[in-house]
């Protein structure tokens, strides 16, 4: 599968290019010397124009004022410092390159380099301004150039970075995100910055980004394409666990547009077709009812994509090739394997922990301690899971009020009290109960 080079426009900024904005007084910049004369003059042929009037341009003067304008804008970009004229000159700069990338890319090749780089440093020095439209934009721009060609180093290490801490938890907004997503999108193309990337924990920072982002239908295309992009290295392919592969079926799940749907299953066709632990991996898959969702997504009648439905049809046979019945009780060591649990499992009852609560000894209480755990979970309907299957090992297993205590339970449940969902609430309270009483 084959994605588009780029989207057409950089989504953060709500402008539509540099026609729609008041063209800046060149003149004035010319008179007080921080722009040259000739500078001035491409810029002022170039501002407020359409692609087509752009493309005469360049015709009329045989691509000289091609390469004069990419000389002009890294001038304003290297010189002034009015935020208006700068996200205008960016919006200028894209316009004309998105019209046809590769060839306009070439007017800007530094040619004190023996074209082997592109002017990116005019663009890289405006991550540190002020204006976010004029950090996100420049990024962008550079990016375009460092897919083509990596250097130099130290600069498109300055890019990453940005979007790294774009795409950070700790610092993370929306618009932010956002642009760092188009950026990356672009870079990911190149096989060098991939590896880059993957050995900045990248992948798990996008993991991260689709999880608090599922429900955002614009941004999801970009995360997965990103997702999918990144697992080109095959280094990634490797890494990636059920956990990461369950985030996958739940963006599935939230019935997303199908170019989002084409993507995440060629991301996982991707991963399984080259994993080691393929038998592993769609064992998680099957315990995760994912037969049934292919049959789901099979069953819509408006998919149409050819692609989508080949991936549909390799993954169920890959799974079916790779099927055997599992025990209730591994069946639940799966499900904590993808560190989401749901109630619509058959292993959060009564009568499975009626059968199965010894077999939590196995790896010294590994299961239990991985339920422990996920009493932090940011996701509502596994931490009340979680306190009610602990629960019914402490009614089920002998002794099993102790081992909680000497894990950490009972101090953990008794802090989700105080919980916002009531739903985590409830099962505390009974979890409680189950621990606070002296025989079953």
């Amino acid at each position: 599968m084959t994605p588009p080079f780029l989207e057409r426009r950089y989504s953060v900024c709500e402008d539509m290019g540099s026609h729609s904005m008041e063209i800046p007084s060149w003149s004035a910049y010319a008179s007080s010397k921080l722009i040259s004369q000739d500078y001035v003059r491409v810029l002022r042929s170039f501002s407020g124009k359409s692609e087509q009037e752009m493309l005469e341009l360049l015709v009329k003067s045989e691509d000289k004022d091609g390469k004069l304008f990419a000389k002009a804008v890294s001038s304003v970009f290297m010189s002034l410092a009015d935020t208006s004229t700068l996200v205008f000159t960016l919006n200028m700069t894209e316009d004309f390159l998105l019209a046809d990338i590769p060839a306009r890319l070439d007017f800007f090749v530094d040619a004190d380099n023996d074209g082997k780089k592109y002017m990116v440093e005019p663009l890289v020095k405006l991550i540190n301004h002020n204006d976010e439209r004029v950090r996100g934009k420049s990024v962008y721009l550079a990016s375009l150039m460092f897919s083509r060609v990596p250097e130099p180093k130290v600069m498109l290490k300055l890019v990453m970075d940005f979007i790294l801490e774009k795409l950070d938890s700790k610092t993370r907004n929306h618009e932010g995100v956002s642009g760092a997503l188009l950026s990356l999108t672009v870079l990911l193309r190149n096989q060098e910055i991939r590896t880059m990337f993957a050995q900045t924990e990248g992948l798990r920072n996008l993991i991260s980004v689709l999880r608090s982002h599922m429900g955002n239908m614009g941004m999801l295309y970009n995360i997965m394409l990103c997702i999918w992009l990144t697992c080109f290295d095959p280094a990634v392919r490797q890494s990636i666990d059920a956990p990461e592969l369950s985030v996958l079926i739940s963006l599935l799940r939230s019935e997303p547009f199908e170019k989002v749907i084409r993507v995440a299953l060629a991301t996982i066709r991707l991963v399984l077709q080259d994993s080691e632990n393929i038998k592993e991996l769609c064992e998680s898959l099957i315990g995760m009812g994912t037969l049934k969702l292919l049959d789901s997504l099979k069953g819509k009648k408006a998919l149409k994509d050819e692609d989508l439905l080949d991936d549909l049809k390799w993954l169920r046979e890959t799974l079916e090739e790779n099927f055997r019945v599992l025990t209730t009780f591994e069946r639940h060591e799966q499900e904590l394997a993808t560190e989401t649990l749901s109630w619509s499992s058959t292993v959060h009852t009564d009568a499975f922990w009626k059968e199965n609560a010894l077999a939590f000894e196995k790896d010294d209480f590994s299961s239990l301690k991985k339920l422990v755990s996920l009493l932090h979970s940011a996701d509502p309907t596994t931490a009340a899971i979680a306190c009610f299957d602990i629960g019914k090992f402490v009614q089920y297993y002998p002794n099993g009020k102790l081992i909680v205590e000497n894990l950490g339970g009972k101090k953990e449940i008794m802090l989700l009290l105080q919980h916002e969902s009531q739903e985590v609430q409830k099962q505390a309270l009974t979890a409680c109960s189950k621990i606070m009483i002296t025989n079953w």
